[in-house]
């Protein structure tokens, strides 16, 4: 092996201004990432941090020594490999902000200790192996933002309903057939990702979520979008590509503020007249489609830039 074969590339932290060997064998690897990890958690300790950032350190459990952070407000352990959260997590009182993303999470009773967490605001829980979350999840009434996507989730319970704070539910990418009723009392709720799951029906209140600016539903099962979705006057953007649908309901021409609006690879052959109504928009996305014409009105759309 040569020389520029065997040379470890090294390079300096900006933020801690640590050297991190970017080539060695695997048991170096495993022993830089515990010299890091415990440098981290001392560095926190000293400075009394309310952050701490644990991500890519090949955990396979979240390390006990961050009791000494009570303080901690911030914990990032994207990354890892870790298949179970400890009982002692319930132990930091203060956490705002949770990430737990990319590991190996399998058991749904293993998150009820996030949800003694009280004070969380935002808990990603992405790219993992779960199947659903406790129904105890509506404890966390402080919650703004949940990520849930790229996991296994055939099923959500009602009791996400009850997050009445919650802004951004994120969904993407699990195998949801049917979104649970009372997610459409999340009327705080500003941005809704169920894209790539199964859904074949929505629920026929979705009209009630007001306040919802991003709605993705792209590449499920829809054969219809509720005729309720007109209420949605907040609604800036609207995917619905990938899915099976033969037509748009005719109350869509109320969404005022619509910019975006996804029809690709559906089963479109026309759009309704109200579409004329729909001042706002600027993109029309229709490619594989079966749409035998457009009606003449959208010529009328000044702020179209893109179809």
């Amino acid at each position: 092996m040569g020389f520029l074969d065997t040379l470890l590339l090294c390079e300096i932290s900006k933020e801690r201004k640590m050297v991190r060997l970017s080539r060695f064998n695997p048991s170096e690897r495993k022993r830089k990432s515990m010299l890091i990890l415990e440098h981290r958690i001392q560095e926190a300790i000293e400075s009394n941090a309310e952050s701490l950032d644990l991500s890519a350190l090949q955990l396979n459990e979240i390390p006990e020594t961050i009791l000494q952070l009570k303080q901690l407000k911030s914990l990032t352990i994207a990354g890892n490999y870790i298949k179970k959260l400890p009982s002692f997590l319930a132990e930091l009182p203060n956490l705002i902000h949770l990430d737990i993303s990319n590991n190996q999470l399998s058991d749904t009773k293993n998150l009820r200790v996030i949800t003694t967490l009280l004070t969380l605001q935002t808990l990603n829980l992405s790219k993992n192996n779960l199947k659903g979350v406790p129904k105890s999840i509506n404890q966390l009434t402080q919650l703004t933002d949940i990520d849930l996507s790229y996991n296994d989730i055939r099923r959500l319970s009602n009791s996400i309903g009850q997050l009445t704070n919650l802004q951004r539910l994120k969904l993407r990418a699990n195998k949801i057939k049917r979104l649970p009723l009372l997610v459409t009392n999340l009327k705080n709720l500003t941005v809704l990702d169920c894209a790539y799951n199964g859904l074949t029906i929505l629920p026929d209140t979705v009209g009630q979520m007001l306040n919802l600016i991003l709605l993705d539903l792209t590449a499920n099962r829809l054969t219809k979008v509720p005729s309720s979705i007109g209420e949605l006057k907040k609604l800036t953007e609207l995917k619905v590509g990938g899915n099976v649908l033969i037509e748009l309901p005719c109350s869509i021409g109320e969404l005022s503020n619509l910019q975006v609006i996804d029809l690709s690879s559906t089963k479109l052959k026309s759009l309704p007249d109200a579409f004329e109504k729909l001042q706002n928009l600027n993109s029309i996305d229709y490619s594989n489609n079966a749409l035998d014409y457009f009606p003449a009105s959208i010529l009328n759309l000044t702020n179209l830039t893109e179809l």
